[in-house]
């Protein structure tokens, strides 16, 4: 009996171990800490939101709060294979469009299940097939800026990581293509000690650029210097 308790000690510690490989990459960077770190930030948002405030438009495009928090809870949750057929015969290469419907169809839930659900996965260590720990993280600092903005309240992480948002979406090629928004372009940070790039010159607060490169117009439209025409002009 000691030897068994033994033996699924040594298993255990060995999967935890590999657990925690996985959620480090090459640079030592804990990209699932980061991303339960800002979901604890959504949620604790999230349950002081009354419950009319979850129709509330966001900064993306077309969505509401509940919106935001469905595509949220869809990244840490396994599809079932019916519903992955169904998004993948009706939209095929058409990933915007895909990530829509979804968010819609999990949005439609009420409030109260939305917030369980995404109470639910604050914690969970799934992740969407081929998509780098660190675009995840990406995503939900973006959507948590989605939410905040329009109601009016800080981002409650250090601005320095935004900056590290802003230089990951600048490398981005797939599965949004924002590298190209910020080709050839300076960006300054008024509020950080910050710059990416050369070029025609951006400036503004890093908050703002990381939400112009994400292709969202409020971030835009705080910008200043020549290269926010180019910007503007840019899909």
């Amino acid at each position: 009996m000691a030897d068994q308790q033994r033996g699924q000690h040594v298993v255990n510690a060995f999967l935890a171990a590999r657990r925690a490989r996985r959620a480090v990459d090459r640079h030592g960077i804990d990209y699932i800490q980061r991303i339960v770190s800002e979901r604890e930030s959504m949620l604790r948002t999230l349950e002081k939101l009354p419950t009319t405030e979850w129709d509330h438009p966001t900064l993306c495009e077309g969505w509401q709060i509940r919106h935001v928090i469905g595509h949220l809870i869809s990244g840490a949750t396994p599809l079932a294979v019916r519903d992955l057929t169904r998004l993948v015969v009706r939209y095929r290469t058409d990933i915007d469009g895909g990530f829509d419907d979804d968010a819609r169809r999990r949005g439609a839930h009420p409030p109260d299940t939305l917030l369980q659900e995404f109470r639910a996965i604050v914690h969970s260590r799934i992740m969407p097939p081929g998509l780098p720990r660190g675009l995840m993280w990406c995503d939900n600092v973006i959507h948590g800026l989605d939410v905040r903005v329009p109601l009016g309240e800080p981002d409650p992480g250090p601005p320095r990581r935004l900056a590290e948002v802003a230089e990951c979406l600048s490398a981005m090629t797939w599965p949004s293509r924002t590298a190209c928004r910020a080709d050839g372009l300076q960006f300054v940070a008024d509020d950080l000690d910050w710059t990416m790039g050369d070029g025609p010159t951006i400036t503004g607060s890093i908050e703002s650029i990381v939400l112009a490169l994400a292709g969202r117009p409020a971030g835009i439209n705080r910008l200043t210097g020549v290269g926010v025409a180019i910007l503007v002009a840019r899909p």
